[in-house]
Order: structure tokens, then sequence, then C-alpha cells
């Protein structure tokens, strides 16, 4: 039987006027809230091509190189729940990094067969990238873990990378393995199963770009900082979608 859900209208027209003007004025607030977030992307990219150039064109001949040779160790795959596992953890969604950032909120507890080991824990000195998706836009995104997760593990639908710092900084890397530069070729080396677009570490290891020298990217690390502190305030002042849906449910209950 579906549930009755009871939708408390005001009869008073005034007072329906008041709803809909508190409604729409807390969806004007929230569009906003996107917009602010999209122009802080956009100040991003900006500054990243006024530092660096077009990467594909390459304009100040900087290094062109291998993802495989920026890196510390090999790259690894995550690791799963198995239906025959005993011991009980927390693992990292795919949705942690399919977002404009990455986002450690996103998981869930499974059962595993041993305990996390320190090498599949969530780790900030790693760089995480989307092994697999259904969309073609999402597969190979990847964004750096913002911190250590203890004993919570990432997925096997992520690959892991540890860039070595004297090579490449990590809001330089954030920034060119997401532009439409390095996602063409990820795009490219996707194969797809069951409607599943899918990338390897071998076609991972082979993304190549130019790598400023380290000097400028430290100064594009700067701007980055600055940028990134500005979402964190308009990501965690106001939790607007939330408080968008709260207050339309509480329109439905005849509460506001």
């Amino acid at each position: 039987e579906v549930e009755r859900i009871q939708i408390l209208i005001p009869n008073d027209p005034k007072e329906q006027r008041r709803v809909a003007a508190i409604l729409d004025k807390a969806e004007a607030i929230c569009r906003k809230h996107e917009l602010a977030l999209a122009l802080a992307d956009d100040l991003l990219k900006a500054s990243f091509l006024e530092m660096f150039g077009d990467p594909e064109r390459n304009p100040n001949r900087f290094e062109v190189r291998y993802f495989g040779s920026l890196l510390e160790f090999p790259l690894r795959n995550g690791i799963s729940p198995s239906s025959r596992g005993e011991v009980e953890a927390e693992v990292l969604t795919l949705s942690a990094i399919t977002g404009r950032a990455f986002d450690h909120s996103r998981r869930k507890f499974g059962k595993f067969l041993i305990p996390i080991a320190s090498n599949d824990q969530v780790d900030r000195n790693d760089f995480y990238i989307c092994r697999g998706n259904g969309s073609a836009d999402l597969v190979g995104k990847g964004f750096f873990a913002t911190e250590t997760l203890a004993g919570i593990a990432f997925p096997d639908t992520m690959i892991a990378a540890r860039p070595n710092n004297g090579l490449v900084y990590r809001g330089f890397l954030e920034t060119i393995w997401n532009s439409p530069f390095v996602r063409s070729q990820i795009i490219n080396s996707a194969r797809t199963t069951n409607g599943t677009y899918k990338i390897n570490q071998t076609a991972t290891n082979n993304i190549a770009f130019p790598v400023p020298p380290i000097e400028k990217q430290q100064q594009f690390e700067l701007v980055v900082e600055k940028i990134r502190g500005l979402k964190s305030r308009l990501t965690n002042s106001v939790g607007l979608n939330e408080l968008s849906d709260s207050l339309s449910q509480c329109a439905f209950r005849g509460e506001l």
C-alpha cells in the first residue's frame, strides 16, 4: 500500500503567499551559492591558464612527462567488501571523488576478510582516481584526499597514486588532471564493459602533460589554497541545500 503523505496548505491566501515567498527566497539563495562555487572553479582555471598556458599548446615549452614517471611508487587499486568477510570497517564510496572536490563523508560500512592494511587506507598523500563509472564524464576523475582516515579503505573502483612532491604539487596535479586536455586522453583510453567506462593502471600511467618547474607550481599552490579556503567557507557556512529541503518539508507539514 502506498504511504499517504499529508500536505497541509494554508487556507488564507496571504499565508500561502508568505510561505511561497520563503521557499522562493531559499531557492534563490541556493542558486547563488552554486553560482559562487562555479565562479571559484572558473577563477582557478583562469589562474592556471594565466600561469602555465594551455597545456595542449604548451606555449612555455615545459617538459612533457608521463604520469607514471611522477610517482613515488606504482599505482594500486583499492579493496572492496567481501561476502565472506568478518571484519567490519568503513570504505569510501565512489561519490567521494566524483563531485567538485574530495568528500570524506561519502563512505559506508562493509565486511572485509582481514583488517584494513595501511596501504589500503585513505591517505592524504594519495591522489585517488575514478577507475570505473557509468558516465564517461566521471571516469578517471581524480582528487587528493583532504585528510588521512585511519582504518578506512578506498574501494577497488578507485586507483591510488602517490606523487613525488619534488616533481609535482597537489594543486597543479588536481587542476591539470581534471582539465579538458587530460580528460580527453582519459576518455580516449577508457574501455566500456556492460555500460561501464573503465580506465586501467597502464592507461593511467601513460597520461602525459607538461610539468612546469616546481617553483612555478609552488606559486600556483598559493592561489589554490586561497580559492580552496573560499570554497570551504562557501560550503561550510550554511548547509543551503539542506536548509531548502528542510523549509520545503516544513511547508508541506504546515509548520512555516
